[in-house]
């Protein structure tokens, strides 16, 4: 390869690299026991607040798998929505 291809070739490469890390998400996906490290409410009352639409429904991972955006958690415990079921 020539010099001129090489860095062509480079430039084409880091220019690659810049569009995938711009597209891939900048938020990690919590599960369930880490969700409720941040928001200390128990088992039940965070899924009767996802049912009641308080919290967000998550992402399904698998049949029995779900996770939630850490972004959308840490947006919830900002803005102070927290809810005890009783």
């Amino acid at each position: 390869m020539a010099i001129h291809e090489t860095k062509i070739f480079n430039e084409r490469i880091f220019k690659k690299m810049n569009e995938t890390t711009t597209q891939m998400p900048k938020d990690r996906l919590l599960r369930l026991p880490q969700v409720l490290e941040i928001i200390p409410i128990s088992r039940t009352s965070f899924w009767n607040g996802v049912k009641s639409g308080i919290y967000p429904q998550g992402v399904k991972l698998g049949p029995r798998t779900r996770a939630w955006s850490e972004s959308e958690i840490m947006g919830i415990v900002k803005k102070g929505v927290l809810h005890e079921g009783h």
